[in-house]
Order: structure tokens, then sequence, then C-alpha cells
């Protein structure tokens, strides 16, 4: 056996350790950067670190970047890179319809026309409609008009 292979009969932490970590602003200070564990099986701290970027001029000709360390933060990666929630198309549609009723019924034709406009889809639309919209027709050759319940 090599002089410099590693013994088999003696654990090898350096084999295994694994430590990675990412950086990410901080959502609440754009200035703000968070230096985070991304994974770690070497300990059980996930702490991470916030600090901010500054320029400082080392002579009249030269600026260089200094690191200003603020201390631990207890925010997770998964927590600063989360997205925040949007709500989704058939909850803004709902939004739309319940607004876009509020003053009475309306001709389904105008309002088809309207939630395109709006940026909606006609099918969303008619599925966010279900259970807080009623349908109504005059007549035979009437148009279709709709109104919240």
């Amino acid at each position: 056996m090599p002089r410099d292979a590693p013994d088999r009969r003696q654990p090898c932490l350096w084999r295994g350790a694994r430590v990675t970590y990412g950086v990410v602003k901080d959502k609440n200070d754009p200035d703000r950067r968070l230096f985070l564990s991304l994974g770690n099986n070497f300990a059980k701290s996930d702490l991470g670190f916030a600090y901010r970027i500054r320029e400082v001029r080392v002579d009249r000709q030269i600026t260089a970047t200094a690191i200003d360390w603020e201390g631990p933060v207890e925010t997770t990666a998964e927590e600063a890179m989360a997205k925040e929630a949007q709500p989704n198309k058939a909850e803004q549609a709902k939004a739309w319809l319940v607004a876009r009723l509020a003053d009475g019924p309306v001709l389904a034709n105008r309002l088809q026309d309207e939630a395109e406009g709006a940026g909606l889809a006609w099918p969303t639309v008619v599925r966010a409609a279900d259970g807080i919209v009623s349908k109504d027709k005059e007549g035979f050759q009437g148009a279709w008009q709709w109104s919240l319940k």
C-alpha cells in the first residue's frame, strides 16, 4: 500500500464532509447580503451571516471593495430564497369577478372582453364563477347576464 494512501481501517472525515454556502440578497434590504448554509453534513449549525459591500478609497486613484460583516442571522437558505406567494389565476379571476359584478349584473359577452383585456383567460373566469355567480338569460334569444349570488 502506498504511503500516502488513507488507512482503510480508520474513519476518513475528509471524504464525507461537505459544506456548501450561498449568497443571496436580503429581501428586506437590497444592499444587504446573506451568506447562508445550503448544505452541511459536518455540523448541526445552519447559522448564516449578514454583510454589506462598500467601496473604500485607498488612494486618490484607487478604490477597493470592503465587506462589513454584521453578524449571525437566523434566516435559513430556504426562507431567503423562497418566492413570495402570489395568488393563482383562479383566485385572481374570482377577485376580479367579485369587484366587477359588485355594482350589478353584466352581460357575459362584455365580461369576456373585459376579462381578456385584464389578462385573464375566459375558461379560468368561468371556473372561478362557480359558486359565486348567478347566470341568467332573459327569454329564448336574450343575452346571458352574470351577477353575484
